[in-house]
């Protein structure tokens, strides 16, 4: 059987050297699961906390947000979100950014 690996569990911090370079390895991945399955409400955070943009939470997750993140109104708008999903979960695309809006 092969040994775990050693998991660090405190900060690493070096200075860098004149001339050298750093070299940084993260687990990233596109996540799991159907993305029209997301929690609306996660999307919403994704997209406040700049993990995603407006454009990509509609075109990826088919949720519409209104408002404004400026003002603090930024929300899910759930009847535009649900007929955006079933247009995605048909076979359709979003593209433009903004396509699922209504009016």
């Amino acid at each position: 059987m092969k040994p775990r690996p050693t998991l660090q569990t405190e900060p690493l911090f070096r200075a860098a050297e004149p001339g050298g370079f750093v070299r940084s390895v993260d687990n990233g991945s596109s996540g799991y699961g159907d993305p029209l399955t997301r929690e609306p409400s996660r999307v919403l955070e994704d997209v406040v906390e700049g993990y995603v943009t407006q454009g990509h939470g509609e075109a990826v997750y088919g949720v519409v947000l209104i408002g404004s993140p400026a003002d603090g109104t930024l929300a899910v708008d759930q009847t535009t979100t649900e007929a955006c999903r079933a247009a995605l979960a048909a076979g359709g695309a979003v593209s433009p950014p903004n396509a699922c809006r209504i009016g």
